[in-house]
């Protein structure tokens, strides 16, 4: 620290003194000076600048980034959308396979087939009647079946913001 800040004060002085209002606010403005020296940030839900809430200092204020913590400092980077170019090269694997004993059929009602007539079914005592027939697919024979396929980017970005919540934030650069 520079010379004209080396003020020191203990509380006894201060007591003993009955310090003044301009002896009060040095001290003041020596303990945030000594909170926030050059480099370090301040950050408030107010839009105020640090320099007009401390009374000091030179402070840019940082917009648009969050705060990442590193072993070192004022180095940006990031992006707020991710999209098939951001993603690092990869592939995807499928193994499939069926056997070739793949012969079969389905059964399903045949409406094609269906008769419908006036008057009562003595057996059920039905006053119309609606028949309908169940009827099997033909067997399609053994078969296989391919499946192949390949991954591929949308070409559409995509918002990549972690839930946040916004405050006003400035670092001490003198």
């Amino acid at each position: 620290m520079k010379d004209e800040h080396n003020i020191k004060f203990t509380a006894q002085d201060l007591y003993d003194k009955k310090a003044d209002k301009t002896e009060l606010q040095t001290l003041k403005t020596e303990i945030l000076q000594t909170l926030y020296p050059i480099g370090s940030i301040y950050t408030s839900m107010n839009s105020t600048r640090p320099e007009t809430v401390l009374g000091f200092g030179t402070w840019t204020q940082i917009v648009d980034r969050f705060l990442y913590c590193a072993n070192s400092s004022k180095e940006t980077g990031g992006s707020k959308t991710i999209s098939g170019e951001n993603l690092p090269a990869h592939s995807h694997y499928i193994d499939l396979s069926t056997s070739q004993a793949g012969w079969h059929k389905h059964r399903y009602w045949d409406w094609s087939a269906m008769t419908k007539g006036k008057g009562y079914d003595v057996k059920d005592n039905v006053k119309f009647a609606i028949n309908c027939y169940w009827s099997n697919t033909e067997g399609g024979g053994n078969h296989t079946h391919r499946v192949s396929g390949y991954t591929q980017t949308t070409g559409q970005s995509k918002d990549y913001m972690p839930p946040y919540m916004t405050v006003y934030a400035w670092y001490r650069n003198a």
